[in-house]
């Protein structure tokens, strides 16, 4: 656990904020609201466009009201490479 908290605080220090949106525009990371129905939540696609990794988080419409801490993990993983 001590691991996770010093991978979250290095992100924050570097990009001086804790909101997962605001991280992902950062990280050009493209963030979608979908209507996957009950699931899944969340998916995460990584492709490659004009030679360069390109990532996509997509999120369930149902989870708006909770969606800061499904796109905490879903950014923190990548942000890892």
């Amino acid at each position: 656990m001590d691991r996770v908290k010093d991978i979250v605080k290095a992100i924050v220090n570097r990009y001086h904020t804790a909101d997962p949106f605001v991280i992902a525009e950062k990280l050009n990371i493209q963030v979608e609201w979908c209507d996957f129905g009950a699931m899944p939540w969340v998916k995460m696609l990584m492709t490659t466009k004009s030679l360069s990794y390109y990532s996509i988080i997509l999120l369930n419409t149902r989870l708006h009201s909770i969606s800061y801490s499904v796109m905490s993990w879903d950014t923190l993983y990548s942000t890892r490479g």
